[in-house]
């Protein structure tokens, strides 16, 4: 185990993608996987005609043959579609960086110790030091301090993190790193995303609580113990804040309600918002002007106080009312759900499109642009040793 984490990967993989590399790299020729990616590599299309890389079904019989061929297809198949061949770089390079592979005298791939222990084990030891290492168990750290809280507050706390703990300078680098992260993050259902808000969860805030230890051994003066406490006690408060909007939402009267979307809709930027007439309005509720662009583009929005699901009728109404107001795009607002069938005519081809709000994403918006709620800085104290050391050498006695 490091002393201190050191990331080295930036564009990070799912651990689903690196298992799957491991069952199949097992019993491989080492130097059949290098052939085979550096044939692929050899396809790098131009800017004109860049290649499309996402179907590899497509792709593998006509780019590859023999057992190159056989290979990237068994990567692809028994991953279920989850390991692109053309991207096992990164899942080789952590399974190289770990010791998760082993190769025997005749240069035959097998899975170590290491790596049996990283494909049955979720949250055993050698995950443990990876994520470690590399930086993950850092950026859950930060959402639990942090959280929840969107990418451009977030991503400075992981900036200063590698600075001081990698070779990971530019941000042309350091982005991908949050993204990957993050993403290998939420399949393993320890953060939430929301759009662009990042939340840690109960799994989340367990697994901190189980490397409270790993991570204060490690460097204490950016690791302060009680860190898996104050995440627990900011998630349980914005649980709970949350439900007390949710509450207002539900018991709130329906002209109230369309003047909290004023104000919403002001807040996102809209411009010229206004409720419409509370009789013969269509289904109109609020009529509002938005920039996309350069262009001024006017939207229609229908607001629904309801506990359970819309259905297709309310999104066929607004969508013929579009005309009237020379809207070119609506939008539907409930503190409840959405039928199947409302989410599937939502972006029907050859139709304006109707986005759909619904109560979380509601509340989600309501947290994120400061209506309802507020937010208080809560200042922590962490220990400097360095203000400690004196820098100039002492005298000779």
């Amino acid at each position: 185990m490091m002393n201190s984490p050191y990331p080295r990967i930036s564009h990070y993989p799912l651990y689903s993608s690196v298992r799957g590399f491991l069952r199949v790299a097992q019993n491989q020729s080492r130097r059949l996987v290098f052939s085979m990616h550096t044939s692929l590599l050899e396809y790098r299309g131009i800017p004109q005609e860049p290649r499309d890389w996402s179907n590899p079904a497509e792709w593998i019989p006509r780019l590859l043959s023999g057992d190159e061929q056989i290979l990237a297809q068994k990567f692809w198949d028994e991953s279920e579609g989850k390991l692109n061949p053309r991207h096992i770089k990164d899942a080789w390079r952590l399974c190289s960086l770990y010791s998760l592979l082993e190769t025997d005298e005749y240069e035959v791939l097998h899975i170590s110790a290491h790596g049996h222990d990283f494909i049955d084990n979720l949250w055993g030891e050698t995950i443990q030091e990876v994520d470690y290492n590399e930086g993950l168990l850092h950026v859950l750290k930060i959402i639990a301090e942090n959280g929840p809280g969107k990418r451009a507050d977030l991503l400075p706390h992981f900036t200063d993190f590698l600075l001081k703990h990698s070779t990971l300078r530019s941000q042309t680098v350091i982005e991908p790193g949050w993204s990957f992260r993050t993403r290998n993050l939420t399949e393993r259902e320890l953060v939430t995303r929301s759009w662009i808000t990042y939340e840690i969860t109960q799994a989340g805030i367990a697994y901190l609580e189980r490397v409270a230890d790993l991570l204060d051994s490690g460097d204490t003066a950016a690791t302060p113990s009680p860190v898996h406490d104050i995440g627990k006690l900011v998630k349980a408060q914005a649980d709970a804040v949350r439900k007390q909007i949710a509450a207002a939402l539900s018991s709130i009267d329906p002209y109230s309600f369309e003047a909290l979307i004023q104000r919403l809709l002001e807040a996102m930027g809209y411009e010229n918002v206004t409720v419409t007439s509370r009789s013969a309005d269509g289904g109109v509720d609020v009529v509002a002007d938005i920039e996309v662009g350069i262009t001024l583009v006017r939207e229609v929005v229908q607001v629904k106080r309801r506990q359970g699901s819309l259905h297709r009728p309310v999104l066929d109404q607004l969508r013929g009312s579009l005309h009237r107001f020379d809207a070119m795009r609506g939008t539907i607002i409930t503190s409840g759900r959405f039928s199947r069938g409302v989410q599937d005519a939502a972006f029907e081809r050859g139709a304006a499109p109707i986005t759909l709000i619904d109560g979380d994403r509601l509340i989600d918006l309501l947290i994120e642009h400061k209506i309802g709620v507020s937010k208080r800085t809560i200042e922590v104290l962490e220990f400097e040793p360095a203000d400690f050391v004196s820098e100039e050498e002492p005298e000779d006695l």
